[in-house]
């Protein structure tokens, strides 16, 4: 046959590669579907990260002040404490010492 003439092997091949590619893109469409979302959902992470990181740091900084202040308070008062307990034993010990004397 002559071209342009039409005939069953230039249909049937384009045909035939049509439903190739078809069945190609079939096969292949789950896959690019969960790629595009993996990326998409790595892609936003990405970008919310930085600041969900820094809002954490900031957190973190101000509970540890509190913490650091609530523990300087205690040792404050343990200071305090030992303080009132030495200077009880020396008032007991100089007695003891005093009547020991007499």
């Amino acid at each position: 046959m002559a071209p342009g003439q039409g005939g069953h092997r230039g249909a049937l091949q384009g045909s035939g590669a049509v439903r190739n590619s078809i069945l190609e893109l079939s096969i292949i469409a789950p896959y690019i579907v969960s790629i595009l979302a993996s990326m998409i959902s790595g892609i936003s992470s990405y970008l919310v990260a930085p600041n969900k990181s820094a809002s954490d740091i900031q957190t973190l900084k101000e509970s540890n002040e509190h913490e650091i202040e609530k523990l300087m308070k205690q040792h404050g008062v343990d200071l305090d404490n030992l303080k009132e307990t030495h200077k009880l034993e020396m008032e007991k010990l100089e007695a003891e010492h005093k009547y020991s004397f007499d």
